[in-house]
């Protein structure tokens, strides 16, 4: 068996980050996020009271800190650890919140070693991470970004599995997945 070399998204796919943060929103305004609406780049959306405080959530460090994983992400990071496979984390987080990403995935006995985390910006995330996947020799990507599944996916550069969310319904590239039981499956039985 060959050494692989796997990219992990962080929020939405490694961590149910934009689910909690549904959570929250609908406590505190008694509706759900439409996240279509929030765009950096859309300042009257950001204006409105609810954009504020999903912009504030989102620039909190300690948001991140407290983050748990999904339900059998460390059976899976545990079987690409011992298999000696290559891992990295991708992120669209401010890279100011690094040392609060580290005490998460420490907190949740995941690798945390200098040098995983690879953040991006969210604008120029679909092709700046394909190129660094490209230099990297990334065999696998895991992902719930539609934008980036669906660059990497043109590009034929590797297998890519679209972590099934809310948030990408509307998305026709890569391989659904919807659990991390069926991420390590995929994974034991060489499917990439």
């Amino acid at each position: 068996m060959f050494k692989i070399k796997i990219a992990i998204s962080l929020d939405g796919t490694l961590f149910p980050t934009y689910e909690i943060l549904s959570e929250m929103f609908f406590r505190q305004f008694g509706e759900d996020v439409d996240w279509y609406k929030f765009d950096f780049n859309r300042d009257q959306y950001l204006s409105t009271k609810e954009g504020v405080w999903l912009k504030e959530r989102l620039n909190d460090g300690r948001f991140y800190q407290i983050l748990n994983i999904r339900p059998d992400v460390k059976e899976a990071i545990d079987l690409i650890v011992k298999r000696n496979d290559e891992l990295i984390y991708t992120t669209t987080r401010p890279n100011l919140f690094h040392k609060e990403t580290i005490k998460s995935l420490r907190r949740n006995l995941l690798p945390h070693k200098s040098g995983l985390i690879h953040y991006f910006n969210k604008n120029r995330a679909p092709s700046t991470e394909l190129k660094v996947f490209k230099k990297k020799g990334i065999n696998v990507v895991i992902e719930n970004d539609t934008r980036i599944v669906s660059n990497i996916a043109r590009s034929r550069l590797c297998k890519v599995l679209l972590f099934d969310t809310y948030r990408n319904k509307g998305c026709h590239f890569g391989q659904r997945v919807s659990t991390w039981k069926e991420i390590r499956s995929i994974l034991l039985e060489g499917r990439y």
